[in-house]
C-alpha cells in the first residue's frame, strides 16, 4: 500500500498495478482505487470485492450463480469512487471456467460432437466463450526445450474492465 502512491507519484495515474497472491492484492486494490491508477486482475468474485469492501475479509466468498450480482455490486462501488474504467479482470474465475467449460466439451464428447482422440480447440474454446461472454484462448504448453504438449492448454481469457460491461 505504501508503494502505490510513490510509483503513481513517478510513473502517473496510467500506472498498471498486477499481483498474484489474493491477499496482497487485497490492499493494493485499495491503494488503487483510492489513487485512481490501473489494476487487472483474475478474480471477479472475490479478490477486488474484497479489496472494495463489499464482503466480509474472512472469505465470505459469493458463489459462481451469484456472479452477476457481484460484478453489478463492484461496478457501483468503483463508479462512487470515480474509478469506472480503471479496473479490469477476467469475467469468471479460471477455476470455474475450466470446470464448467470442461464439464460442457465433455458432454459434447460424450455425444459425438468432437473427435473421441486429441483435443479439439476450437469446440473448447468456444464451450469457454459461452460460459464467460468473452473471448477465450488457449496456447499449447511449449517447454524451455522447445517440446510441445498438444494435450496440455494455457487458458486466457479476454478483460472485462468495470464500466465497460454490457
Amino acid at each position: 500500500m505504501d508503494d502505490v502512491p510513490k510509483m503513481i507519484a513517478e510513473y502517473g495515474k496510467d500506472t498498471a498495478f498486477f499481483a498474484t497472491n489474493c491477499h496482497t492484492q487485497i490492499p493494493l486494490i485499495k491503494a488503487i482505487v483510492d489513487e485512481g491508477a490501473i489494476y487487472n486482475g483474475h478474480s471477479p468474485d472475490y479478490v477486488i470485492p474484497l479489496g472494495l469492501g463489499l464482503i466480509p475479509h474472512e472469505g465470505d466468498i459469493m458463489s459462481s450463480l451469484e456472479l452477476e450480482h457481484v460484478i453489478a455490486e463492484t461496478t457501483r462501488a468503483l463508479e462512487e469512487k470515480g474509478a469506472l474504467g480503471r479496473l479490469s479482470t477476467w469475467p469468471v474465475h479460471a477455476s470455474v471456467l475450466k470446470t464448467h467449460a470442461g464439464a460442457e466439451y465433455a458432454i459434447k464428447w460424450l455425444n459425438g460432437e468432437v473427435p473421441k482422440e486429441g483435443i479439439d480447440v476450437a469446440a473448447l474454446e468456444q464451450c469457454m466463450a459461452d460460459y464467460t461472454g468473452v473471448e477465450c484462448f488457449t496456447d499449447v504448453y511449449v517447454d524451455d526445450e522447445g517440446v510441445e504438449y498438444p494435450n496440455f492448454l494455457l487458458v486466457r481469457e479476454d478483460y472485462m474492465t468495470y464500466g465497460e460491461q454490457e
